[in-house]
């Protein structure tokens, strides 16, 4: 278990330009420290664990640490005069390359992450890469909960040169996020990661691979040494909602001038896409960014207006439009036993 204090700072150009050691892939022993309060993340930085990860319960019983809370009606959404910019203490533990940081004292789960540090088709293996998707949700608030993919795509330097970021948001927020490990009678296991919108994304529980669901990844990750040249992670959406996604090189993916240079967020529906400006999306002057909308309603108007798209409504539910994890599970003859509820 790793206590890390994270200390609430204004992002601003330069921040992560500290330089970052090359680090084995140790589950037990090195990882990475996330600086970030909320939704404001700073950089990524690499020191080892204080300790190794202690002997504890089974995978089933550590993931049961993300409860499957109730839908959006029982729950309060954070309002912006919510935040604090104080420092925060979170306690990150990690099993199975899945990391879980919670809140002291209160137990509460602020993040969780799927890290893949290696795998057939994504990841380089024995290389000093990783992918990790951190799923945020501060607060148990559905305000500014996103999707958030870090890549260490080189094996060491500043974090400006080698850290590709990119955040992903999905519309309409109707469940909170939650995390489900599937297997069958022979042990091979899922990974059911539930958007925000109640769909699914399908990870291969030993790669760390998206296998099935809501999200694609299109491409291995880019591993070009020119960072000015090289793709932030090419991951495509196949579902039915609204998706806003935004990316950035080493910093906060949300803010709106990074080095001087004035970004643009990408709004995807269907087949369609639309640039909006990451003032009309995220605050830009406490350091947070946080998400401006917090209704569903709201974000559906002005999307509509920026983009053009008339047809765009709320809808009540999201229909599942690419089945379930449980059928991607090997066939063996018994069924497939979902260990989180």
């Amino acid at each position: 278990m790793h206590l890390m204090k994270l200390q609430s700072q204004k992002s601003r150009p330069g921040i992560g330009d500290a330089k970052l050691p090359s680090m084995q892939n140790n589950d037990a022993r090195q990882h990475f420290r996330t600086l970030k309060v909320a939704a404001n993340v700073l950089a990524l930085s690499f020191s080892p664990w204080v300790a190794a990860v202690p002997p504890m319960d089974g995978l089933d019983e550590f993931l049961a640490r993300i409860q499957r809370p109730a839908t959006s009606e029982s729950i309060s959404r954070m309002q912006l005069e919510d935040f604090s910019l104080e420092s925060v203490q979170l306690i990150c533990s990690e099993r199975a390359s899945i990391r879980i940081c919670q809140i002291p004292g209160t137990g509460e789960v602020a993040s969780f992450a799927i890290v893949n540090r290696g795998s057939p088709n994504i990841v380089p293996p024995d290389q000093n890469l990783d992918r990790s998707y951190w799923v945020q949700f501060q607060g148990h608030a559905l305000h500014n909960a996103k999707l958030a993919i870090a890549e260490k795509s080189r094996p060491s330097g500043k974090a400006s040169h080698i850290l590709m970021r990119t955040s992903l948001y999905f519309f309409p927020r109707t469940v909170m996020p939650g995390l489900t490990l599937l297997r069958n009678a022979n042990e091979q296991g899922v990974l059911d990661l539930r958007l925000p919108t109640g769909e699914h994304v399908c990870f291969d529980m030993r790669s760390k691979e998206i296998i099935g669901g809501a999200l694609r990844e299109t491409a291995p990750m880019d591993t070009n040494p020119d960072r000015f040249s090289r793709h932030f992670p090419r991951i495509s959406y196949r579902g039915n909602g609204v998706m806003v996604r935004v990316d950035q090189r080493g910093g906060t993916p949300e803010q709106a001038v990074v080095w001087g240079v004035r970004k643009t967020a990408m709004g995807s529906f269907e087949r369609k896409s639309c640039r909006i400006p990451p003032p009309l999306l995220w605050e830009q002057t406490s350091g947070w960014f946080s998400f401006l909308y917090q209704t569903d309603e709201a974000l559906y108007t002005k999307i509509r207006h920026l983009c053009g798209w008339k047809n765009v409504t709320l809808p009540e539910k999201i229909p599942e439009r690419h089945g379930t994890c449980e059928a991607l599970l090997p066939a063996t003859g018994d069924d497939a036993t979902a260990l989180l509820e």
